[in-house]
This record gives C-alpha cells, structure tokens and sequence, in this order.
C-alpha cells in the first residue's frame, strides 16, 4: 500500500499482504531502501509533506534492546539505564536505514518533514538518534511517553500532523516494519474520511 500511495502504480492490497509475509528480514530492508530510493528520484519532486518512521527495526535493528525499549522504561532517565544502553549499543551498527539516505533527502527536499513516531519510551529514542542520526534533520518525535494510547491508534500520527502544521493526511507516508504500523496509518485514514 506504500509502495502503491508512493508510486501511483495499482498494486492488489491481497497479493501484497501475501508477498509481504513471506518476506525476509533482508528483503523487508531491500524494499525500505528501494522505496527511500524511489521517493528521492521520483523526478525529484516532493510527494509527501511528511515522512514519518517508525524507529525500532525500521531505522536500526533493535531486537536486543527489548529490555530497554518496555513500558516499565517510560519516563527512566536514570543515570544506569542511560549507561547500560550507551554500553550495549556503542560501536555497534544497527543501521537499516542509513543516516547519509536521510540527510540526502532533507538535501533534496529541505520543506519535506521527516519524523519519528515510535512505541518506545522517549529518551531510549533520544539516546539512540544522538548515537546514529545525530546529523539527520528530525521534525517531529512522538514516542511512548506522548501519547495515551499507542500502536495501532493513530493518536501519533495525529499528534506529529498536528506539531507540524499538516492537515492533509494523503501527504503524509509512514513508514514501518510491523502491523502495528500499517493498521495505525491505516486507521488514522479512515478515522479522518480518506
């Protein structure tokens, strides 16, 4: 469904359904990274007036930070929990979506928003985009600690449009790894007569 709002081409929501969960984790990435390529060279125009990521496993592979990421984390800035983390994730790269990709679109398009809307607590998202993005150009951060309620509810996605000044929701791409994502984009469209 991204692929088709992005390109404009009719893709069949089943078949794409079906092909999306049989794919692998490598294929998963090769369809982010051909999706990124696509919206920068689409003759360089602007589609979208937001793009808004989710942050684990879509931006950076993250499975092994589930102890840090909970909802008992929402709020923890204590000086351990911001040590053990630092600890785990330095010199490691966690990259599936690389910072220069990013900072290449803010290039191309510098009124294009680009934002995080995420499950995670607020400063485990912090810490990791100092680590890994800390050039990319961010417009909004909408984690755990924001909102009331979380994935699937489009109550993010609501919040980052409204921070940012946009109103037209067919301008707005997520972009996400799990269901979660796709059922919170979609919900956000119908809730809003799309």
């Amino acid at each position: 469904v991204l692929a088709n709002h992005i390109t404009g081409i009719e893709i069949d929501d089943d078949k794409l359904l079906l092909d999306l969960a049989i794919f692998s984790k490598k294929e998963l990435q090769d369809e982010k990274e051909r999706l990124l390529r696509e919206i920068t060279q689409k003759n360089h125009r602007r589609s979208f007036d937001l793009l808004l990521f989710d942050l684990d496993n879509t931006l950076l592979r993250t499975d092994d930070l589930e102890r840090f990421r909970g909802k008992e984390n929402v709020g923890n800035v204590s000086d351990n929990y911001i040590y053990e983390l630092k600890s785990v994730i330095i010199n490691s790269n966690r990259y599936l979506i690389y910072e220069k990709d990013l900072i290449e679109i803010n290039t191309l398009y510098p009124d294009l928003k680009i934002g995080i809307f995420t499950r995670a607590p607020r400063k485990y998202s912090e810490i990791l985009l100092s680590q890994y993005y800390s050039n990319a150009k961010w417009s909004v951060l909408i984690s755990y600690d924001d909102t009331r309620y979380t994935k699937p509810n489009p109550e993010g996605i609501n919040m980052a449009c409204q921070k940012l000044s946009i109103t037209d929701l067919d301008r707005v791409a997520v972009i996400g790894d799990s269901k979660e994502d796709i059922e919170s984009y979609f919900t956000n469209l119908i809730d809003n007569g799309y």
